[in-house]
């Protein structure tokens, strides 16, 4: 297992990949996915297998509508922590998500810019913001 700091700092370098889910590339879902696995010791769905490429583009319901299906194991919190996932809205859809680093900033990645911080109440994400979920394995 890592700290968190020590995921955030190797994530920095992390590109932009579809459907990726290892540290040579990745998703979003793989971002959340990788650090909740090093980071949280979690074993969540990879989703790489349940849509295509065509459908991992922002915007598709696909992703979307795979996490949906799948949030048995999620709780919708309102005092995010590390290790939560916030669901952002991207073309009034929730279709993307990060990784929360601390109570102000998360984790994601965007194509043609790699994985960056932000913050969560940001001009950028504040009314975006679909929710934060903590897995009840956490």
């Amino acid at each position: 297992m890592t700290t968190l700091a020590e995921f955030v700092t190797r994530a920095l370098r992390v590109p932009f990949l579809e459907l990726g889910r290892d540290y040579d590339g990745w998703d979003c879902w793989g971002l959340v996915y990788v650090g909740q696995r090093d980071v949280f010791g979690l074993d969540l769905p990879r989703y790489d297998d349940g849509y295509g490429p065509d459908d991992a583009r922002r915007g598709s319901p696909a992703l979307r509508d795979l996490i949906a299906a799948n949030m048995d194991g999620w709780v919708l919190v309102q005092d995010p922590r590390p290790g939560d996932v916030v669901l952002l809205r991207i073309a009034g859809r929730p279709v993307h998500v990060g990784l929360v680093v601390d109570a102000r900033r998360f984790l994601h990645v965007e194509e043609g810019v790699g994985t960056f911080v932000e913050r969560m109440d940001g001009a950028m994400w504040a009314r975006r913001t679909e929710g934060v979920y903590r897995h009840v394995g956490a």
